[in-house]
């Protein structure tokens, strides 16, 4: 059997992302074909959720996922990172964990409810584009189909369904995970630190205690163990499992891939990737699901544009370049100078590798300019200050707009803390006070805000310290 199908968008993959940009694709007016390979539900690891998924969730109008999920929350977790036992680490109350197969399932029907066609399982085997249009061949089950489609979107996860480049920016790391039974569990996450090694558990609804532990993806077993033998051995050296009696491991051990990367091709002339099709983080910040939908978001936002102002194509792959770039920076940053926190294996070569160039990443991130201002102190605006245009989301398209470059800002910044910085700036006067730079900010931003804004100005030496006499 044979069907045809047309569509504005395809897309490949239906977990957080692949649903995430259905359903706000269709939400923009396009019509939205997404196809996934395999049955819902369906088991997947990542199963904590940072606090940012459910503001995202709700921007989506999708909060009743997290009304009908299974989920935990935790008020902390217990840590041993640097080798001197258990402690209590706070937690963000807006995170969870949930079962993974049940959250997917909730959100694809998400986007099925708000109008996607959703066909599972279904497998995209070829594409090509021609003329503007990409011609797919799909199987589904026992029909063969042919989709016409003006874009493509990449949701496919590491797998990958369109021709990759990427680049790993980590160590090659492999996670070896199990979900256990018995008496005695932790009821919180648990991070733990090894010689050659790193582990994360938690307790996640109906499936028990999933112990992971983060190894080398090149290691060997001089004696041939099993990957289940050499598992157990990771477990039993940890602490992870401590206080339980009774466990037993509830089915087979599992491994995947973890290693950080990015895809140097992420978007171009009529697709896009999103997800973990474009760029994947360290495990260690527990927010892959959060960076998976948030790119699904900026790509959305992007497609929407090609789709209704093709003149405006460029400027909408600048844009999503910049956010993959942008959301990867960010969190290899974080996960480096976190790796370098640990001390008591800090020698090791495992731990050696992911906390390289630290010291530098540090004194990047701490660069800033310290001083104690008076009230009466002058300010003027940085010579090394300059506005330029940078593609930004207005509404729901992407648009060039002006923001404000300097050589202590990682990239160009068109908005702090809810200012406008380019407009603010071109208005502020040749030289003020800071007294008075207080005032003009409590003028356009909530009075909490103002001393933040006014710090970051400040600190990053966009304003700096001036002799010269006010204009009064």
């Amino acid at each position: 059997m044979a069907l045809e199908l047309d569509c504005d968008v395809l897309i490949v993959g239906g977990g957080p992302a692949g649903s995430a940009a259905a359903l706000r694709i269709t939400q923009l007016g396009h019509s939205v074909c997404l196809l996934e390979r395999r049955a819902f539900p369906r088991s997947h690891v990542g199963e904590a959720l940072s606090g940012g998924v459910s503001a995202q969730l709700e921007f989506l109008g999708a909060a009743q996922v997290l009304d009908r999920v299974s989920a935990l929350r935790f008020d902390h977790a217990e840590v041993n990172w640097r080798g001197d036992g258990f402690a209590h680490r706070p937690m963000d109350p807006r995170g969870f964990s949930v079962d993974r197969a049940q959250f997917d399932q909730l959100l694809l029907e998400a986007a099925q409810q708000a109008g996607a066609r959703v066909i599972q399982p279904a497998t995209a085997r070829a594409a090509e584009r021609d003329n503007s249009v990409w011609q797919i061949s799909a199987e589904a089950e026992e029909t063969s189909l042919s989709i016409r489609s003006k874009f493509v979107i990449d949701a496919s996860g590491r797998t990958g369904f369109l021709p990759r480049q990427r680049r790993e920016t980590s160590p090659k790391t492999l996670a070896l995970y199990g979900y256990w039974r018995g008496t005695g569990l932790p009821e919180t996450p648990r991070v733990e630190a090894g010689r050659r090694q790193w582990y994360w558990g938690s307790p996640i609804p109906g499936r028990g205690f999933n112990a992971i532990a983060f190894v080398d993806r090149d290691f060997r077993n001089a004696d041939g163990a099993t990957l289940r033998h050499h598992y157990h051995r990771l477990i039993e050296v940890s602490q992870l499992l401590s206080g339980a009696t009774s466990v037993r491991l509830d089915d087979r051990v599992l491994c995947c891939d973890a290693t950080r990367f990015e895809d140097r091709q992420c978007c171009g002339a009529g697709f896009i990737k999103v997800g973990e099709a474009a760029f994947a983080i360290d495990p260690l910040s527990s927010s892959g699901v959060q960076a998976a939908i948030q790119s699904a978001l900026a790509g959305s936002v992007a497609v929407h544009t090609m789709l209704l102002n093709p003149d405006s194509a460029a400027v909408a792959q600048r844009f999503y370049v910049r956010h993959v770039e942008d959301a990867a920076s960010q969190h290899a940053t974080w996960a480096t100078l976190h790796y370098a926190e640990h001390v008591r294996y800090a020698a090791e070569a495992f731990w050696r590798r992911r906390a390289a160039g630290a010291r530098a990443t540090a004194a990047r991130e701490n660069g800033t300019i310290r001083h104690a201002w008076r009230s009466d102190d002058c300010v003027v605006l940085s010579s090394d200050a300059s506005v330029e245009d940078v593609p930004a989301i207005v509404g729901d398209f992407v648009v060039l707009r002006p923001a404000v470059s300097h050589p202590a800002l990682s990239r160009p910044v068109a908005f702090v803390g809810g200012l406008d910085l380019p407009a603010f700036l071109d208005r502020m006067p040749p030289v003020c006070t800071i007294s008075e730079l207080e005032q003009a900010l409590a003028s356009v931003l909530p009075t909490d805000g103002v001393p933040a804004v006014m710090n970051w100005l400040l600190d990053r030496g966009l304003l700096e310290g001036s002799s010269a006499p006010r204009n009064r």
